[in-house]
């Protein structure tokens, strides 16, 4: 168990991770201003690891008891933090490309991207309300399927090939 719990928080940071990475290299022209390349960037996600498999020693972020049941550890809050950094750098980064657009169509994709996090933050909100509710993999899932959909819509009326309206 874990095992699991340590695989299921490196896959989440590594998620947030990932999704930054995507979105700096579809989105950022000026590639000195990206962070996912550089060393910094992917720091909090080697500071989760070493966190995440310290915890199945020392408990800092979380514990198994005898009973196989889940505790949360002192340092849960720092988990927090690490897990919605990097979704909440994207949406950062979204919503000032989205001031710098030009068209109606960029800004509507931006803020489609800088929305992203709402999903995740309102599901992490509930679960630290609610800790026997795991709703984070869930918010992160309806948050990108709001990002695809939201995306999709601007090509179902226009034409990929000649740019024009249906």
């Amino acid at each position: 168990n874990k095992v699991l719990n340590v695989a299921d928080l490196t896959a989440e940071c590594l998620l947030g991770y990932l999704w930054m990475r995507y979105f700096e290299l579809r989105f950022v022209k000026d590639k000195s201003k990206t962070l996912s390349d550089k060393w910094y960037g992917i720091a909090p996600f080697a500071v989760m690891f070493g966190l995440c498999v310290a915890s199945v020693f020392n408990g800092w972020f979380f514990n198994i008891d005898e009973n196989n049941v889940y505790h949360r550890g002192p340092m849960y809050a720092i988990e927090l933090l690490l897990l919605y950094l990097y979704p909440f750098i994207t949406s950062v980064q979204a919503v000032i490309l989205r001031k710098k657009a030009r068209t109606s169509t960029e800004r509507q994709n931006f803020t489609a991207l800088g929305v992203y996090i709402v999903f995740p933050a309102v599901c992490g909100v509930i679960q630290v309300i609610m800790p026997d509710l795991l709703l984070t993999g869930f918010g992160i899932t309806l948050g990108l399927v709001n990002v695809f959909v939201r995306l999709q819509e601007q090509k179902i009326t226009r034409d990929s090939l000649t740019r024009l309206n249906n």
